[in-house]
């Protein structure tokens, strides 16, 4: 497990001081975790989309939020070291008909 401070960017480039803990896993580039802050003035519907986290270390991970309340966020995330703030590279959507 990993842990350390940072910074949530918001879609719009807004950044929020956070505390995290992240516990990566086998595939690599991919991690699960905790943001722990003072949420409070974050609209929840901003958390459906473009989350980043930037961790002290200066790597950027593409999160999608599991869950959130007015101090925390969960989250599974991807790393991109060095990606600028905005749309996350994190694709949802279901696999299409076999052969496409």
């Amino acid at each position: 497990m990993k842990s350390g401070q940072g910074r949530l960017i918001l879609r719009d480039g807004t950044d929020l001081p956070i505390g995290y803990r992240l516990m990566h896993n086998e595939y690599g580039l991919w991690c699960s975790g905790t943001l722990i802050g003072d949420l409070r003035s974050v609209d929840p519907g901003r958390f459906t989309h473009g989350l980043k986290a930037l961790l002290a270390d200066g790597t950027y991970i593409a999160l999608l939020v599991t869950g959130h309340s007015d101090r925390h966020v969960t989250f599974v995330g991807k790393y991109e070291a060095g990606a600028p703030c905005g749309e996350s590279s994190i694709e949802i959507g279901l696999p299409g008909p076999e052969g496409e």
